[in-house]
Protein backbone atom coordinates (compact mmCIF):
# COMPACT_ATOMS: atom_id res chain seq x y z
CA UNK A 1 0.00 0.00 0.00
CA UNK A 2 2.31 2.71 1.00
CA UNK A 3 4.72 1.80 -2.40
CA UNK A 4 1.20 2.06 -4.26
CA UNK A 5 0.39 5.88 -2.71
CA UNK A 6 4.28 6.71 -3.35
CA UNK A 7 4.21 5.71 -6.89
CA UNK A 8 0.83 7.25 -7.77
CA UNK A 9 1.78 10.71 -5.65
CA UNK A 10 4.79 10.97 -7.26
CA UNK A 11 3.83 10.54 -10.77
CA UNK A 12 1.35 13.50 -10.11
CA UNK A 13 3.54 15.05 -8.85
CA UNK A 14 5.23 15.40 -12.14
CA UNK A 15 2.55 15.52 -14.85
CA UNK A 16 2.54 18.80 -14.94
CA UNK A 17 6.26 18.14 -16.58
CA UNK A 18 5.29 15.68 -19.29
CA UNK A 19 5.34 18.19 -22.37
CA UNK A 20 8.22 20.42 -21.43
CA UNK A 21 11.90 20.00 -20.83
CA UNK A 22 11.62 21.28 -17.42
CA UNK A 23 9.20 21.57 -14.37
CA UNK A 24 7.16 24.63 -14.02
CA UNK A 25 6.15 26.95 -11.39
CA UNK A 26 2.98 25.73 -9.78
CA UNK A 27 1.08 29.08 -10.80
CA UNK A 28 2.69 28.76 -14.36
CA UNK A 29 1.69 25.93 -17.49
CA UNK A 30 4.12 25.67 -19.99
CA UNK A 31 2.48 26.45 -23.37
CA UNK A 32 1.63 23.64 -26.15
CA UNK A 33 4.47 23.56 -28.24
CA UNK A 34 2.37 21.44 -31.06
CA UNK A 35 0.30 23.46 -33.07
CA UNK A 36 -1.64 20.50 -34.38
CA UNK A 37 -5.47 21.04 -32.84
CA UNK A 38 -6.34 17.31 -32.57
CA UNK A 39 -3.14 17.25 -30.38
CA UNK A 40 -3.98 20.08 -28.28
CA UNK A 41 -7.32 18.96 -28.32
CA UNK A 42 -5.98 15.39 -26.49
CA UNK A 43 -3.54 17.47 -24.21
CA UNK A 44 -6.68 19.49 -22.71
CA UNK A 45 -8.71 16.00 -22.65
CA UNK A 46 -5.56 14.33 -20.51
CA UNK A 47 -5.23 18.03 -18.23
CA UNK A 48 -8.90 17.27 -17.24
CA UNK A 49 -7.99 14.09 -15.74
CA UNK A 50 -4.57 14.84 -14.62
CA UNK A 51 -5.62 17.66 -12.59
CA UNK A 52 -8.42 15.59 -11.04
CA UNK A 53 -11.29 17.35 -13.13
CA UNK A 54 -12.46 14.65 -15.00
CA UNK A 55 -12.98 11.13 -13.21
CA UNK A 56 -11.15 7.85 -15.70
CA UNK A 57 -14.35 7.13 -16.17
CA UNK A 58 -15.46 10.37 -17.55
CA UNK A 59 -12.19 10.67 -19.55
CA UNK A 60 -12.58 7.57 -21.26
CA UNK A 61 -15.94 8.27 -22.34
CA UNK A 62 -14.77 11.42 -23.70
CA UNK A 63 -12.10 10.51 -25.38
CA UNK A 64 -14.93 7.70 -27.05
CA UNK A 65 -17.28 10.51 -28.27
CA UNK A 66 -14.26 12.44 -29.71
CA UNK A 67 -12.88 9.35 -31.64
CA UNK A 68 -16.58 9.19 -32.83
CA UNK A 69 -16.95 12.33 -34.24
CA UNK A 70 -13.30 11.28 -36.62
CA UNK A 71 -10.86 13.55 -34.87
CA UNK A 72 -7.33 12.36 -35.39
CA UNK A 73 -5.24 11.34 -32.54
CA UNK A 74 -8.11 9.71 -30.53
CA UNK A 75 -9.33 6.11 -30.53
CA UNK A 76 -12.17 4.42 -29.39
CA UNK A 77 -11.56 1.88 -26.25
CA UNK A 78 -12.64 -1.32 -26.46
CA UNK A 79 -15.61 -1.99 -23.34
CA UNK A 80 -17.28 -5.30 -22.72
CA UNK A 81 -20.80 -3.45 -23.14
CA UNK A 82 -21.78 0.39 -24.02
CA UNK A 83 -23.71 0.71 -20.90
CA UNK A 84 -20.97 -1.17 -19.00
CA UNK A 85 -18.07 1.33 -16.87
CA UNK A 86 -14.68 0.26 -16.88
CA UNK A 87 -13.30 -0.72 -13.80
CA UNK A 88 -9.80 0.12 -14.98
CA UNK A 89 -10.12 2.97 -16.59
CA UNK A 90 -8.04 5.38 -14.76
CA UNK A 91 -5.01 2.93 -15.14
CA UNK A 92 -5.75 3.44 -18.42
CA UNK A 93 -5.93 7.32 -19.04
CA UNK A 94 -2.71 7.33 -16.95
CA UNK A 95 -0.88 4.84 -18.98
CA UNK A 96 -1.94 7.06 -21.57
CA UNK A 97 -0.51 10.31 -20.03
CA UNK A 98 2.92 8.65 -19.58
CA UNK A 99 3.00 6.65 -22.98
CA UNK A 100 5.41 9.03 -24.78
CA UNK A 101 6.88 10.33 -21.37
CA UNK A 102 10.76 11.47 -22.05
CA UNK A 103 11.18 11.41 -17.85
CA UNK A 104 13.08 8.62 -16.86
CA UNK A 105 11.67 5.68 -15.63
CA UNK A 106 10.42 4.76 -11.80
CA UNK A 107 12.88 2.97 -9.48
CA UNK A 108 11.61 0.77 -7.40
CA UNK A 109 13.43 -0.08 -3.97
CA UNK A 110 13.13 -1.72 -0.91
CA UNK A 111 13.16 0.59 2.29
CA UNK A 112 12.04 0.01 5.92
CA UNK A 113 8.94 1.82 6.81
CA UNK A 114 6.00 1.66 9.43
CA UNK A 115 3.16 -0.23 9.06
CA UNK A 116 0.19 2.05 10.94
CA UNK A 117 -2.41 -0.39 11.97
CA UNK A 118 0.01 -3.40 12.53
CA UNK A 119 2.50 -0.84 14.33
CA UNK A 120 5.61 -2.55 13.06
CA UNK A 121 8.07 -1.98 10.93
CA UNK A 122 7.97 -3.89 7.62
CA UNK A 123 9.72 -3.53 4.49
CA UNK A 124 7.96 -1.87 1.34
CA UNK A 125 8.84 -0.90 -2.56
CA UNK A 126 9.24 2.57 -2.33
CA UNK A 127 8.97 4.36 -5.59
CA UNK A 128 11.81 6.88 -6.74
CA UNK A 129 13.64 8.79 -9.92
CA UNK A 130 17.22 9.38 -9.68
CA UNK A 131 18.96 12.18 -9.63
CA UNK A 132 21.52 10.96 -11.81
CA UNK A 133 18.82 9.69 -14.23
CA UNK A 134 17.13 12.84 -14.25
CA UNK A 135 20.37 14.65 -15.11
CA UNK A 136 20.47 12.82 -18.02
CA UNK A 137 17.39 13.27 -19.23
CA UNK A 138 17.75 17.21 -19.07
CA UNK A 139 20.47 16.68 -20.88
CA UNK A 140 18.69 16.05 -24.10
CA UNK A 141 17.07 19.19 -24.08
CA UNK A 142 19.37 21.56 -22.45
CA UNK A 143 22.85 22.36 -22.96
CA UNK A 144 25.76 22.19 -20.69
CA UNK A 145 26.32 25.86 -20.32
CA UNK A 146 22.88 26.03 -19.55
CA UNK A 147 23.18 23.15 -16.28
CA UNK A 148 26.62 24.27 -15.24
CA UNK A 149 25.39 28.18 -14.92
CA UNK A 150 26.22 29.22 -11.59
CA UNK A 151 24.31 32.53 -11.89
CA UNK A 152 21.85 32.26 -9.44
CA UNK A 153 23.89 30.85 -6.96
CA UNK A 154 24.71 31.36 -3.52
CA UNK A 155 28.29 32.25 -2.47
CA UNK A 156 28.64 28.92 -0.42
CA UNK A 157 27.50 27.02 -3.96
CA UNK A 158 29.53 28.76 -5.69
CA UNK A 159 32.40 28.78 -3.78
CA UNK A 160 31.80 24.52 -3.43
CA UNK A 161 31.16 24.12 -7.19
CA UNK A 162 34.41 26.45 -8.27
CA UNK A 163 36.75 23.83 -6.18
CA UNK A 164 35.02 20.99 -7.56
CA UNK A 165 35.84 21.83 -11.23
CA UNK A 166 39.39 22.42 -10.68
CA UNK A 167 39.71 18.98 -9.04
CA UNK A 168 37.93 17.47 -11.82
CA UNK A 169 39.14 19.68 -14.67
CA UNK A 170 35.22 20.15 -15.88
CA UNK A 171 32.52 22.26 -15.01
CA UNK A 172 29.97 20.78 -12.50
CA UNK A 173 26.34 21.45 -12.10
CA UNK A 174 25.68 22.66 -8.34
CA UNK A 175 22.38 20.11 -7.42
CA UNK A 176 20.05 20.97 -4.39
CA UNK A 177 17.83 18.63 -2.75
CA UNK A 178 14.86 20.20 -0.65
CA UNK A 179 12.70 18.53 1.96
CA UNK A 180 9.50 19.22 2.85
CA UNK A 181 6.13 18.05 3.94
CA UNK A 182 2.83 18.96 2.88
CA UNK A 183 -0.65 17.96 3.59
CA UNK A 184 -2.48 15.48 1.64
CA UNK A 185 -6.17 15.33 2.89
CA UNK A 186 -8.78 17.99 2.79
CA UNK A 187 -8.74 17.83 7.04
CA UNK A 188 -4.93 18.42 7.12
CA UNK A 189 -4.76 15.32 9.43
CA UNK A 190 -2.35 13.68 7.08
CA UNK A 191 0.36 14.84 5.32
CA UNK A 192 3.17 13.66 2.32
CA UNK A 193 7.27 14.12 3.17
CA UNK A 194 8.52 15.05 -0.31
CA UNK A 195 12.17 15.36 -1.70
CA UNK A 196 12.82 17.59 -4.49
CA UNK A 197 15.69 18.53 -6.78
CA UNK A 198 16.39 22.04 -7.69
CA UNK A 199 19.49 23.23 -9.48
CA UNK A 200 20.44 26.28 -7.18
CA UNK A 201 22.77 27.94 -9.75
CA UNK A 202 20.03 28.35 -12.47
CA UNK A 203 18.38 32.29 -12.84
CA UNK A 204 15.91 33.72 -15.13
CA UNK A 205 12.63 31.44 -16.37
CA UNK A 206 15.17 27.98 -15.01
CA UNK A 207 15.44 29.02 -11.83
CA UNK A 208 11.60 27.62 -11.10
CA UNK A 209 12.63 24.39 -11.92
CA UNK A 210 11.55 21.86 -8.74
CA UNK A 211 12.12 17.96 -9.52
CA UNK A 212 10.05 15.43 -7.30
CA UNK A 213 12.27 12.24 -7.01
CA UNK A 214 10.77 10.27 -3.83
CA UNK A 215 7.07 10.73 -2.22
CA UNK A 216 6.19 8.93 1.33
CA UNK A 217 2.79 9.20 3.41
CA UNK A 218 4.06 10.75 7.00
CA UNK A 219 2.11 7.59 8.98
CA UNK A 220 4.56 5.00 6.99
CA UNK A 221 7.84 6.68 8.18
CA UNK A 222 9.69 4.26 10.76
CA UNK A 223 12.27 6.84 12.74
CA UNK A 224 15.79 5.96 12.21
CA UNK A 225 14.61 4.07 9.16
CA UNK A 226 12.67 5.05 6.26
CA UNK A 227 15.00 7.52 5.35
CA UNK A 228 18.32 6.50 6.14
CA UNK A 229 17.28 3.80 3.03
CA UNK A 230 16.11 6.67 1.21
CA UNK A 231 19.54 8.47 1.55
CA UNK A 232 21.45 5.30 0.87
CA UNK A 233 19.76 5.18 -2.68
CA UNK A 234 19.96 9.30 -2.79
CA UNK A 235 23.93 9.21 -1.46
CA UNK A 236 24.30 6.31 -4.15
CA UNK A 237 22.95 8.47 -7.16
CA UNK A 238 24.43 11.54 -6.20
CA UNK A 239 27.70 9.19 -6.24
CA UNK A 240 27.02 8.87 -10.07
CA UNK A 241 26.52 12.17 -10.81
CA UNK A 242 29.97 12.79 -9.54
CA UNK A 243 31.60 9.96 -11.69
CA UNK A 244 29.35 11.58 -14.74
CA UNK A 245 28.62 8.20 -15.95
CA UNK A 246 25.28 5.76 -16.01
CA UNK A 247 25.78 3.03 -13.33
CA UNK A 248 25.99 -0.61 -14.65
CA UNK A 249 24.42 -2.23 -11.67
CA UNK A 250 21.27 -0.66 -8.99
CA UNK A 251 22.04 0.63 -5.71
CA UNK A 252 22.85 -2.42 -3.36
CA UNK A 253 25.22 -4.08 -6.45
CA UNK A 254 23.04 -6.43 -8.05
CA UNK A 255 21.70 -6.26 -11.71
CA UNK A 256 19.21 -4.50 -13.22
CA UNK A 257 16.02 -6.44 -13.02
CA UNK A 258 13.15 -6.68 -15.37
CA UNK A 259 11.87 -3.50 -14.78
CA UNK A 260 14.98 -1.76 -15.45
CA UNK A 261 14.88 -2.39 -19.16
CA UNK A 262 15.73 1.54 -19.99
CA UNK A 263 18.47 1.29 -17.77
CA UNK A 264 20.38 -1.84 -19.08
CA UNK A 265 20.32 0.30 -22.42
CA UNK A 266 22.13 3.51 -20.96
CA UNK A 267 24.02 1.92 -18.83
CA UNK A 268 27.82 3.16 -19.15
CA UNK A 269 26.69 6.07 -20.89
CA UNK A 270 27.89 9.37 -19.78
CA UNK A 271 26.10 11.93 -18.22
CA UNK A 272 25.59 15.74 -20.13
CA UNK A 273 27.78 16.79 -17.20
CA UNK A 274 28.93 15.92 -13.73
CA UNK A 275 26.91 17.69 -10.64
CA UNK A 276 27.54 17.74 -7.02
CA UNK A 277 25.11 18.32 -4.21
CA UNK A 278 25.49 21.36 -3.04
CA UNK A 279 23.18 22.29 -0.85
CA UNK A 280 20.23 21.35 0.97
CA UNK A 281 17.40 22.34 2.25
CA UNK A 282 14.90 21.94 4.87
CA UNK A 283 13.57 23.51 7.99
CA UNK A 284 15.21 23.01 11.58
CA UNK A 285 12.79 19.67 12.70
CA UNK A 286 13.72 18.07 9.92
CA UNK A 287 17.45 18.77 9.91
CA UNK A 288 17.51 17.26 13.47
CA UNK A 289 14.94 14.10 13.44
CA UNK A 290 16.13 13.33 9.55
CA UNK A 291 20.01 14.64 9.35
CA UNK A 292 20.35 14.19 13.43
CA UNK A 293 21.70 17.94 14.09
CA UNK A 294 21.63 19.93 17.20
CA UNK A 295 17.92 20.99 18.05
CA UNK A 296 17.63 24.31 19.35
CA UNK A 297 17.53 22.54 23.27
CA UNK A 298 20.75 20.45 22.95
CA UNK A 299 22.43 20.79 26.16
CA UNK A 300 25.17 19.39 24.56
CA UNK A 301 25.53 22.78 21.71
CA UNK A 302 22.73 24.28 19.71
CA UNK A 303 25.19 25.90 17.04
CA UNK A 304 27.66 24.73 14.39
CA UNK A 305 29.64 27.52 15.19
CA UNK A 306 29.81 28.27 18.52
CA UNK A 307 29.75 26.68 21.88
CA UNK A 308 26.30 28.08 22.65
CA UNK A 309 23.34 25.83 24.55
CA UNK A 310 19.95 26.87 25.36
CA UNK A 311 21.44 28.98 28.73
CA UNK A 312 24.44 30.78 27.55
CA UNK A 313 22.84 31.90 24.08
CA UNK A 314 20.44 34.10 26.41
CA UNK A 315 23.75 35.95 26.74
CA UNK A 316 24.01 39.15 24.67
CA UNK A 317 26.52 40.76 26.08
CA UNK A 318 30.39 41.09 24.51
CA UNK A 319 31.14 39.25 26.67
CA UNK A 320 29.14 36.15 26.42
CA UNK A 321 31.85 32.87 26.05
CA UNK A 322 30.21 31.19 22.69
CA UNK A 323 31.55 34.61 20.91
CA UNK A 324 34.79 33.91 21.78
CA UNK A 325 34.54 30.10 21.68
CA UNK A 326 34.34 29.20 18.15
CA UNK A 327 34.63 25.83 16.65
CA UNK A 328 35.15 24.85 13.01
CA UNK A 329 33.91 22.50 10.83
CA UNK A 330 35.82 19.61 11.77
CA UNK A 331 35.38 20.30 15.77
CA UNK A 332 31.24 20.34 15.13
CA UNK A 333 31.40 16.55 13.78
CA UNK A 334 33.95 15.91 16.61
CA UNK A 335 31.09 17.03 18.90
CA UNK A 336 28.77 15.74 17.31
CA UNK A 337 30.04 11.72 17.00
CA UNK A 338 31.33 12.45 21.12
CA UNK A 339 27.51 13.47 22.14
CA UNK A 340 25.15 12.20 19.74
CA UNK A 341 24.47 8.54 19.52
CA UNK A 342 22.58 8.48 16.41
CA UNK A 343 24.72 8.21 13.34
CA UNK A 344 25.01 11.12 10.57
CA UNK A 345 22.64 10.49 7.56
CA UNK A 346 24.11 8.61 4.61
CA UNK A 347 23.48 11.89 2.42
CA UNK A 348 26.61 13.09 4.61
CA UNK A 349 28.73 10.93 4.56
CA UNK A 350 28.34 9.97 1.37
CA UNK A 351 31.62 10.21 -1.33
CA UNK A 352 30.15 13.14 -2.82
CA UNK A 353 31.35 17.22 -2.16
CA UNK A 354 30.29 18.77 0.60
CA UNK A 355 27.10 20.21 0.79
CA UNK A 356 25.83 23.00 2.66
CA UNK A 357 22.82 22.60 4.60
CA UNK A 358 20.20 25.54 4.71
CA UNK A 359 18.29 25.82 7.80
CA UNK A 360 14.84 28.06 7.96
CA UNK A 361 12.24 27.94 10.82
CA UNK A 362 14.76 29.89 13.01
CA UNK A 363 13.35 33.76 14.51
CA UNK A 364 14.51 36.34 12.05
CA UNK A 365 17.50 34.21 11.29
CA UNK A 366 19.26 32.37 8.73
CA UNK A 367 21.70 29.20 9.65
CA UNK A 368 24.14 28.01 7.12
CA UNK A 369 26.21 25.13 7.84
CA UNK A 370 28.80 22.88 4.95
CA UNK A 371 28.97 19.41 5.95
CA UNK A 372 30.29 16.47 4.34
CA UNK A 373 33.64 16.90 2.40
CA UNK A 374 35.19 14.45 0.54
CA UNK A 375 35.34 12.68 -2.87
CA UNK A 376 35.53 9.81 -4.33
CA UNK A 377 38.16 7.37 -3.55
CA UNK A 378 40.18 7.99 -6.75
CA UNK A 379 40.27 11.84 -5.71
CA UNK A 380 42.39 11.86 -2.34
CA UNK A 381 42.36 15.07 -0.54
CA UNK A 382 43.89 16.03 2.34
CA UNK A 383 41.40 17.27 5.38
CA UNK A 384 43.30 20.23 6.04
CA UNK A 385 43.64 21.90 2.93
CA UNK A 386 39.97 20.89 1.76
CA UNK A 387 38.49 23.85 3.94
CA UNK A 388 34.74 23.89 3.99
CA UNK A 389 32.76 27.20 3.50
CA UNK A 390 31.60 29.00 6.71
Amino acid sequence: MAFAFSQICLWLLWLDALPCSAMFHNKKVGECESTSPSKILRQHAHSLFLNNKLAGQDAEQLQNEIADCGVTGFKRKRTSGENKSNPKAARNMLRKCLKHSQWPQIYVAEIRTFHPKMQIEILQDMAFILPHELLFALGDFNSVDTLTTLDGAATSVKNHCQAAAELLQCPVAAMGLWCDGTPSNWERTKSLELLLINFPGLSGSNKTWRFPVAAVPHEHLSKGSTFEDIFQIMAWSFQQCLLGTMPNTRHDGLQFNSIDSWRKKKAGKLLPCKAILAEVRADWKCQSEIFHLPHWNKNDGLCCKCSATPVSFKDFSSFASWRHERINHWMFLERQLQFTIAHFSPLIVSKSIGCTLWIWGCPAMLLEMPVGICLENSLEIDPTKWQPYF
